[in-house]
């Protein structure tokens, strides 16, 4: 009989382990998998120039605000079932079998954005819950500052793509820090900022919980390292020594 039992259990088959999504993608570790299961808003390779440009047009997929408030699909037919996300049709009072779940992830890189000023309103208007905002990609545009305030209103966000855009100074990282506190993946590369001799190690330690800078890993050796640096920039800061010109 025992005999028996121990050929039952080693005939029983392993779990397979899912793959690893893109390391740009919504599905990528760092947010949510259920959450990340809802399709992207995405505005990506549309020309615009500012995001308030967003409510002149339709979204490549994802539903935006005024189609979600009425249970619609997206023009390409895809639906947003997904066993998280907000209910908005049900929220509006809607018919269960016309459920959709608007999305927590935005694309908008590959324009000609130059601005964030517009961000809050612009955010607002093609989402029902915009606080609620975890994956945003703005990369590849002309961003040349974060505004103080810009990010005040996505406290979980948990990824931000910035590459390949025009930032430099690390105000714009403080700007992304003082409001970003569930931060876990950024990317920078590509910006005059990442010339900057110190600015691994400053978007490190300005970021508590970052797991992944530029799409790789921040090992705890990197953490460390981010730490005794931070340490000694106060310290000569503090003194005089240094400006944040000087990083």
């Amino acid at each position: 009989m025992v005999s028996l039992l121990l050929l039952a259990q080693l005939s029983i088959p392993m779990a397979a382990t899912s793959p690893t999504a893109g390391a740009g993608s919504p599905k990528k570790a760092g947010m949510p998998r259920r959450q990340a299961a809802v399709v992207p808003l995405d505005y990506s390779f549309m020309g615009l120039t500012s995001l308030s440009e967003m409510q002149q047009h339709d979204p490549v997929s994802g539903t935006k605000k005024s189609l979600a408030a009425a249970g619609l699909t997206t023009r390409s037919g895809d639906g947003l079932a997904s066993p998280t996300g907000v209910d908005v049709a049900t929220a509006a009072g809607t018919s269960p079998t016309k459920k959709r779940q608007t999305s927590v992830s935005l694309r908008v890189n590959n324009n000609k954005i130059f601005s964030l000023d517009d961000m809050q309103g612009a955010l607002c208007a093609v989402f029902d819950y915009p606080e609620k905002l975890q994956w945003l990609d703005l990369s590849g545009n002309a961003l040349e500052s974060i505004p103080p305030d810009a990010f005040s209103a996505y406290p979980e966000l948990f990824t931000l793509h910035l590459h390949g855009n025009l930032l430099s100074k690390y105000s714009d990282i403080d700007a992304l820090a003082k409001w970003l506190p569930r931060l876990h993946s950024i990317s920078l590369h590509g910006n005059p900022l990442e010339e900057k001799k110190h600015y691994r190690n400053y978007v490190i330690a300005s970021f508590p919980h970052l797991k992944q800078l530029n799409f790789s890993s921040v090992t705890i050796g990197d953490r460390d390292q981010a730490e005794t640096w931070t340490k000694i920039y106060k310290n000569a800061r503090n003194g005089g020594k240094r400006r944040d010109d000087d990083l």
